[in-house]
């Protein structure tokens, strides 16, 4: 009698709900049961409908939206809406309930297999923030509904296999092409430059990033992001093979591109008696890995570890996406990247793909890189006016779409807010901004200083200052675009243009509900 298979989709952006999936799959091997981690952009909806048992592990992006690798299945399942009654599944929701639609992709699928006739094997698990602990309990809640279901009903789920090269015609040739680069297969690009935009005095770090991707990156542009591979700092690796009690030189190459900030479960259970309590406990494990590094761990409990452990238990070091911040020529894209720096219990962190692209990718150092295409967020082909915020490192897709209007795309009014600490300091690219004013390229240009004055004045504040004229503008029909912070600057802005419309007698809620349904107002934030 076969051992059921379990087919594990994962949604992502960041690669947290594939860190997830991968972790699962293994506990599950571990107990002779076949899974295999699929990619949400490699099955189909009929696939889909041949699948006895799946898993569904999702992030949702933004205010809602499911990240770009679930939308084609999810929009194919509304559309086409097979027959599910032969699927059994199980969903956990990653979210943050400091959005307003908390979790609502993994909600979503949830909603359409079960309405669609598949038969959910236990209630959603829905995941506000760090999903380590959650993911015991579902997986715990997963090998019970294993066991209690028949085994017969189960078969080994189908490998979905990327396509292979492919020829197209042009002319009276026949060219070879191969599909164009993803997150399981990027390209390599090259780092032409790093220069600090923000001040020595300024109490951050921003960088504006220059790299050459080559030809697979000709059709980016500004809206669009790339994700990067990073790697580890070398003296971060070197002082976790001291403490592991290692230095051998394979182990070394691969903690490069290990997750080191985060401490795996199954590491600390193979760090003694004390580690494995941690583990065992999920309010416990919740609060030590808040406040500890890999680092930290293997220092305090002084247990060796062999590289066949780290290397089993500590995650790949997930892409990290960066915003287009220039009209792409001839495959040079630029990046606006805020460096992270920080203390965690005596030990100096800091953010892998920041600090590596600002300080450790020299001129001439390879990069692995992918494209994240945004069609939606482009800069729109009508020329209806459009009102841009984008504070800090969010200002990089519309310093992009100023660049095309400069080059002759369709030129029309364009609003810029931008917000940052000190004007003396933290000025990205305010002469650009200025000369683009000057050039009439960009209408108007407001810029919100937070520490300048003893009120603290951030972009939200602006609009609703200057309320009666961005009204104006929206009854000219401008569209509205924002990027940067999704935790406090978002969700003020919404405010802000919802408070704008209730001002004026119509229901402020339903009012932008309807024109983001229009993409009239659209977000990337992060």
């Amino acid at each position: 009698m076969a051992s059921p298979s379990v087919q594990i989709l994962f949604g992502t952006e960041t690669g947290t709900a594939e860190d997830c999936a991968n972790t699962l799959a293994k506990a599950l091997m571990r107990r002779k049961i076949g899974a295999l981690v699929v990619d949400m952009d490699r099955i189909t909806p009929r696939e889909l409908a041949q699948v006895p048992l799946a898993v569904v592990i999702t992030s949702t992006f933004g205010d809602g939206e499911p990240p770009i690798n679930a939308e084609a299945l999810l929009k194919g399942l509304r559309k086409k809406r097979p027959d599910l009654s032969g699927l059994r599944f199980a969903v956990m929701a990653l979210g943050d309930r400091n959005y307003r639609q908390f979790a609502k992709c993994g909600r979503d699928f949830d909603s359409l297999l079960g309405e669609l006739g598949g038969h959910r094997l236990f209630e959603r698990l829905d995941v506000d923030g760090d999903p380590e602990a959650p993911l015991l309990k579902f997986q715990a809640q997963l090998f019970a509904a294993l066991d209690a279901a028949p085994p017969e009903t189960f078969v080994a789920p189908p490998k979905v296999a990327r396509p292979g090269p492919f020829f197209v015609r042009l002319g009276s040739f026949w060219w070879k092409r191969t599909p164009e680069p993803d997150r399981d297969h990027p390209a390599e690009g090259l780092m032409v430059s790093a220069r600090r935009l923000t001040s020595a005095k300024s109490i951050g770090e921003t960088y504006h990033c220059e790299l050459d991707l080559g030809p697979k990156a000709v059709d980016l542009a500004p809206g669009d992001s790339i994700g990067l591979f990073p790697r580890n700092a070398p003296s971060l690796v070197h002082a976790v093979l001291d403490a592991a009690g290692s230095h051998d030189e394979k182990l070394r190459k691969a903690l490069a591109e290990r997750c080191l900030r985060r401490v795996p479960t199954d590491l600390l259970a193979a760090l003694g008696p004390e580690g494995l309590a941690i583990a065992s406990d999920p309010e416990v494990l919740a609060e030590f890995r808040q406040t500890h590094h890999v680092l930290h761990a293997l220092r305090r409990f002084g247990t060796r570890v062999s590289a066949r452990t780290l290397l089993d238990t500590l995650h790949p070091l997930a892409p990290r996406l960066y915003s287009i911040a220039n009209a792409v020529d001839r495959g040079r894209v630029e990046l606006c990247v805020s460096r992270i720096r920080y203390e965690l219990g005596g030990i100096h962190v800091e953010g892998v793909a920041s600090g590596w692209l600002a300080e450790r990718s020299i001129p001439g150092t390879r990069v692995r890189w992918y494209p994240r295409r945004n069609p939606a967020f482009r800069l729109p082909e009508d020329t209806r006016p459009l009102i841009v915020v984008g504070p800090g490192t969010g200002v990089a897709p519309f310093r992009g779409y100023l660049q095309q209007l400069a080059r002759g795309a369709p030129s029309r009014e364009v609003w810029l807010f931008f917000g940052h600490r000190n004007r003396a300091h933290d000025d990205l690219y305010g002469t650009e901004f200025t000369e683009y004013v000057q050039s009439g390229v960009l209408t108007r240009y407001d810029a919100v200083w937070s520490r300048d004055t003893d009120r603290k004045e951030y972009v939200q504040n602006r609009l609703q200052t200057l309320g009666d004229t961005v009204w104006d503008w929206l009854e000219r029909g401008a569209r509205i675009r924002v990027c940067g912070d999704a935790q406090g600057m978002a969700p003020g802005v919404r405010r802000t243009l919802i408070n704008l419309a209730s001002a004026r007698g119509l229901d402020g809620s339903a009012w932008l509900a309807e024109r983001k349904a229009h993409q009239d107002f659209l977000e990337d934030v992060y």
